[in-house]
């Protein structure tokens, strides 16, 4: 599929569908993996990104609607498994264009019921953000054995942090997880592969419950934050 035919236009969820399934058909990515390949591939042909008010959305909008046909799943929060082969989707991808800009992802929809919690510590600037959280349980637990870690989830968001949690089940959980510390960053994907690849020659990977949990504390991710990116 080498359609030129996107000289001057924005990207529009229609042609995000259509580059989507041109790169990934039959690939597992991160989200803004698709999200920066489908950008520089619309731009190579001659296509105006930046008239999108916000091609991350559009992108969104899009494996949204490949989602509902079946052409998409979403087997790990921020990555992406596409199984549609190009140009078999023209049905769908005009119909995207009709998508309603008040359509949103799961974050968004726990937006309204998200608690204000704060985290303790709130450092660095950007629209994106890493965090810690964990279980008061398990701190406790940990200082009763006179030990200075327990397993803390290293995690990362493209919005509110607190919504995030939610989204993971922390509602399910006999008690609300302590939000520890965030990191506001634009580049939060690699810093928080950066924290879990240390954590991980450090020693401090848990093998439960979970892959981004690790025998740590905040002081210590802070620690190698500013170990990595300096004063933020």
């Amino acid at each position: 599929m080498n359609d030129p035919g996107y000289q001057g236009l924005p990207l529009t969820p229609a042609t995000a569908i259509r580059l989507i399934l041109e790169l990934f058909s039959g690939k597992t990515a991160h989200r803004q993996d698709i999200v920066d390949q489908v950008v520089q591939l619309h731009r190579s042909r001659g296509g105006d990104a930046d008239a999108s008010s916000n091609p991350t959305a559009t992108i969104k909008k899009a494996l949204s609607r490949l989602k509902e046909a079946g052409s998409a799943s979403n087997p790990q929060f921020g990555y992406w498994s596409l199984t549609g082969e190009p140009g078999e989707l023209d049905a769908v991808a005009s119909a995207a264009d009709s998508i309603s800009e008040s359509v949103v992802d799961e974050d968004e929809e726990l937006q309204e019921s998200a608690p204000q919690s704060a985290a303790d510590k709130v450092m660095g600037v950007g629209k994106d953000s890493v965090y810690v959280y964990y279980y008061p349980t398990y701190r406790s637990s940990a200082e009763t054995k006179g030990e200075k870690v327990w397993p803390c989830k290293v995690g990362m968001s493209e919005r509110d942090p607190i919504v995030r949690i939610l989204s993971q089940g922390a509602t399910a959980m006999p008690e609300a997880p302590k939000v520890a510390l965030i990191i506001k960053t634009d580049q939060a994907y690699p810093l928080e592969k950066a924290l879990h690849y240390i954590l991980v020659l450090r020693g401090k990977g848990a093998a439960s419950p979970g892959t981004e949990w690790f025998i740590t504390n905040p002081a210590e991710v802070e620690e190698i934050v500013r170990w990595i990116i300096g004063e933020v």
